[in-house]
């Protein structure tokens, strides 16, 4: 046996093609037992199916095949890459000559065998075409590997931009790889690998430093080499190389070869330069920022800060403007490079003039190139400065314009896209300063104002604390360690009995006070709180305190609080309601007597919501309206009573519910017995915001009322007719009694001057003449001493006889009065009530007093009544008594500094014991005038009795 062709790996597959089934199986016996997988076919078209399949490793192939033949399967199967690899073995007992062996080999058989084949033979041909297929594998596996090497090398320089050099430096050719011709600006395949080209495309500038640098190289003997140069391509465009390479040297020293390659560096070079260019600018607006946020004054924000960039952007002049806060002109704050005399023009920009303007009002740049060549109206200002390039920004803070800020140059004819990136930048940082300059002000103002707050938030928290501490609920708090932390006052009477208190264990503090397994409930709900800050509200407590007898009602919760030092505690307020609790049952008893007495009141009662839905009516309603009670609850008026009835009572609710105010109003409402008259009063229910939610009305039956009033209506019609009688005849005796008191004040007077008359005509002429005759006898000279005596006495009696008759004499008619008039006779009623203590002024503007003999009588009575009053009421001793004449009207006035009256004064004047003023008032009404009376406690007291003047002969007509 021979041995097996692989004893590691798994046994090639061999693929045996032969149209003769015998041979076949001999040929695949021999291979089978070799150790080789042996698969068959019999035709040209099976095995080329089978080989682009399973890809055998081996195809021993019959030449003389029906259909395809052998040499044009081996064809086919060369020319398919995918099994081309394929090593075949043809065999053949008809094509045995040397023509057949070449036209197999030559069509790409990889051996030939002609039959009879020996198993030795063939065994031998199978290990040695596996082996050489095996070599195949490996020389392809490794071109493929150089293969992508040099694919990846190339493809790497492509994309690194690089070009590959090797310099042949005794001959001087040069061969260019890769991207090199591309680098150098050359077409593809144009380089004629001279190195002379090489010195040609070099930048001049470069051409001498770069051969002296290779020299100098190749004399050190130095095996690297590196250097930055620039090539100029046909276009004139300059790009920078980046070169690194190495040398060789033979025996002698002599340098014999460099290799190296090339990379475009020129986007680098740009980078670093524009990177130069950004690091200054960098420092550039590090200064001015530095600037910007040192300055406090506004108007010094900007001149430093231009001198700072003016020689990097070549400028001549800047304009910084500010906004004003109604948002439609520009204020120049200050600026550079501008005439004296044009600054007049240029210190108020309205949103829109010139550029500036424009800026502002569009909320952008405004840039200007070649403002030389330039005709735009809004660029002449700038123009006639002679600037040639002008940029300007608006200082912008979000969407808030601050102002704008322009920079201008009379040496450039424009700005760059980065020089207007740097002046946007630069005026960022402008805006900024502003803003900061308005929020340090802002600030110091938010500062002042945040210690005033925090003053009063300290003065808040204090008394905050003060209210917790005085507050009427409980409060009090649980540290971490479940001990008591800090107690309100208002929580104290709970803990009545537990000392010390603060510090104590709360568990311990809790079964103190309340009994099991209440007590424990508690600490655990406490506990929970504690542990996991889910906050606990308990129903209403009721319970028997375990320290003491008394029964308390709480409302309780508590909640977990972080505690100074960032340890949790619980917090527990509670209120104590057993004066609540006492008030609910109060009030369920409160409401049920008031059911009672609503269901037991002689009024119909019932509550309506705004729809008409019955709420509530009480049993005197149901039974009035016949109802059920509880079937009407709510049903609307329309389901309980007839439409036109339902109308009715629908109409006047409605006027409630408009008005908002209560109604009173008298309803017709049929009954079994007839047309009864229910009085009803409706209003509004309101909820505690006053909200109406619904109505209520009480409703009284006064149908037997109503008939009563209607009787006593009549009634009072008759008593009506007979009052009026009654009073007609009461007016006409009153006129006629003050007609007879008139007529008797006058009488009267008239009998005291008659009165008067007759005593001195007569009593006082009598004992005047007694007195002369006593005189007489006094002088005669025979008297005794006791005769004189007695004589003496008599004449004392006659003299005080005769003075009281005069005085009574002068009471009952005065004199003045009888002889010169009221006037006169008022002045002498002063006098005489001097006698009584009573000092009088008599004030007159006017010479007489036009009255009749019967209205002068009357005043004077009056006048002397009412200055008794004074005497006896008033408490002082002056009066005034004034008399005039005004408008037709005789005006006497008495007038006192006393002590006044009120109007309980003034409205007891007809009672008994105050008939004075009454009597003066009817006797002045009795004669067609009026009584007058101003007084006040403390104040005094003044009565005008007005009467209507008279002429002489209308007062002889009337009499």
């Amino acid at each position: 046996m021979p041995p097996s062709p692989q004893s590691t790996s798994a046994p090639c597959l061999i693929l045996n093609v032969d149209d003769n089934a015998a041979i076949r199986y001999a040929r695949g016996r021999t291979l089978a037992q070799a150790g080789y997988r042996v698969l068959e076919a019999s035709s040209g078209e099976e095995t080329l199916l089978m080989a682009a399949t399973l890809r055998p490793s081996l195809v021993v192939l019959d030449v003389r095949l029906p259909g395809i033949d052998g040499l044009e399967v081996c064809k086919r199967l060369k020319a398919d890459p995918d099994t081309d690899h394929v090593m075949v073995l043809q065999v053949s007992s008809a094509r045995s000559t040397t023509l057949d062996v070449v036209a197999g080999l030559e069509g790409g058989a990889d051996a030939y065998l002609t039959e009879p084949i020996e198993p030795l033979e063939l065994l031998a041909t199978v290990r040695a075409l596996l082996r050489l297929a095996d070599r195949q594998e490996d020389n392809l596996r490794l071109i493929r590997r150089v293969s992508q090497s040099e694919r990846q090398f190339v493809e790497a320089t492509e994309a690194a931009d690089c070009g590959l050099w090797d310099w042949d430096i005794q001959s001087g050719a040069l061969q260019w790889f890769g991207a090199h011709e591309r680098l150098a600006g050359m077409q593809p395949g144009s380089f004629s690998g001279k190195i002379d080209v090489f010195t040609q495309i070099l930048h001049p500038d470069d051409r001498a430093r770069v051969w002296g640098r290779l020299r100098d190289s190749m004399a050190r003997r130095d095996e690297r080499f590196a250097d930055e140069y620039r090539f100029v391509h046909p276009d004139g465009g300059v790009h920078w190389m980046a070169a690194v390479g190495r040398f060789f040297y033979d025996d002698a020293g002599q340098a014999v070869r460099m290799t190296g390659v090339v990379q475009d560096i020129t986007a680098r070079k740009e980078a670093e330069a524009r990177q130069r260019i950004e690091a200054e600018r960098n420092r550039l607006l590090a200064q001015a920022a530095e600037q910007l946020l040192t300055t406090s004054d506004p108007r010094a924000l900007m001149p430093a800060v231009f001198e700072t960039v003016r020689r990097h952007l070549n400028l001549d002049g800047y304009f910084h403007y500010r906004a004003d806060a109604e948002g439609t002109s520009l204020h120049l704050v200050s600026c550079a490079g501008v005439p004296e005399d044009v600054l007049p023009a240029v210190q108020q920009l309205v949103f829109g003039q010139a550029l500036c303007g424009s800026a502002a009002r569009l909320r952008s740049a405004t840039v200007r190139e070649r403002l030389h060549e330039s005709d735009e109206p809004a660029a002449q200002l700038v123009k006639s400065l002679g600037v040639r390039a002008y940029v300007c920004h608006p200082l912008m803070v979000g969407e808030r314009l601050l102002g704008t800020l322009s920079f201008a140059s009379k040496g450039r004819d424009r700005f760059s896209a980065d020089d207007i990136v740097f002046m946007r930048t630069m005026c960022r940082y402008a805006a900024a300063a502003m803003e900061r300059l308005r929020l340090v002000a802002d600030t110091i103002e938010r500062t002042e104002e945040r210690m005033r707050a925090e003053a009063e938030l300290r003065r808040s928290r204090d008394a905050f604390f003060d209210l917790v501490q005085d507050a009427p609920f409980g409060v009090y708090v649980i540290d971490q360690e479940f001990r008591i932390h800090q107690v309100n006052a208002g929580a104290q009477k709970v803990f009545t009995n537990v000392r010390p208190l603060i510090g104590r264990d709360f568990a311990e503090a809790l079964r103190i006070i309340w009994p099991e397994p209440f007590a424990t409930e508690a600490i655990g709900h406490f506990r929970r709180t504690l542990a996991t800050g889910e906050s606990y509200i308990a129903p209403s407590l009721t319970h028997r305190r375990q320290d003491s007898d008394e029964v308390e009602s709480y409302e309780w919760q508590i909640h977990r609080v972080a505690l100074p030092g960032g340890r949790f505690g619980v917090v527990c307020y509670f209120y104590e309601s057993t004066a609540i609790r006492q008030a609910q049952d109060a009030l369920q008893e409160s409401e049920a007597r008031l059911r009672a007495i609503l269901d037991r009141a002689p009024a119909a009662i019932f509550i309506k919501d705004r729809d008409g839905r019955s709420l509530f009516m009480n049993e005197e309603c149901a039974r009035v309206f016949g109802f059920e009670r509880d079937r009407t609850s709510g049903k609307t008026e329309y389901e309980l009573f007839p439409p036109a009835l339902a109308d009715q009572f629908r109409t006047n609710d409605q006027v409630v519910w408009e008005s908002g105010q209560a109604h009173s109003l008298e309803e017709q409402i049929p009954q079994a017995d007839g047309v009864h008259t229910f009085v009803s009063h409706k209003f509004l229910l309101r909820d505690p915001d006053g909200a109406p939610y619904a109505l209520c009305g009480i409703a009284t039956d006064i149908t037997e009322r109503k008939q009563q009033e209607e009787e006593l209506r009549r009634w009072k019609d008759e008593l009506e007719v007979r009052v009026l009688e009654r009073t007609q005849e009461l007016q006409a005796s009153q006129e006629r009694l003050r007609a007879l008191g008139s007529q008797l004040a006058v009488t009267e007077q008239r009998e005291r001057q008659k009165l008067a008359r007759d005593l001195h005509d007569y009593l006082a002429q009598m004992l005047a003449v007694g007195r002369m005759k006593m005189s007489l006898a006094k002088k005669q000279p025979d008297l005794s001493p006791a005769s004189a005596a007695v004589l003496q006495d008599i004449d004392a009696v006659f003299q005080q006889a005769l003075t009281y008759t005069r005085t009574l004499i002068a009471e009952l008619s005065p004199p003045s009065f009888r002889d010169y008039g009221l006037l006169a006779a008022l002045k002498w009623l002063g006098e005489r009530m001097e006698k009584d203590g009573l000092w009088v002024q008599v004030q007159a503007t006017c010479a007489q007093v036009p009255l009749s003999e019967e209205q002068a009588v009357l005043v004077f009575q009056c006048v002397r009544e009412l200055l008794f009053n004074v005497l006896k009421h008033a408490g002082v001793s002056e009066a005034t008594l004034r008399c005039a004449v005004e408008g037709g009207d005789v005006r006497v006035a008495v007038e006192d500094r006393g002590k006044g009256m009120d109007a309980d004064a003034l409205s007891r004047a007809a009672e008994p014991g105050h008939l004075g003023l009454f009597a003066v008032r009817e006797r002045m009404e009795a004669l067609g005038g009026r009584l007058e009376i101003e007084s006040a406690p403390g104040r005094g007291t003044t009565v005008t009795v007005v009467l209507p003047q008279v002429s002489i002969e209308q007062d002889s007509v009337e009499r």
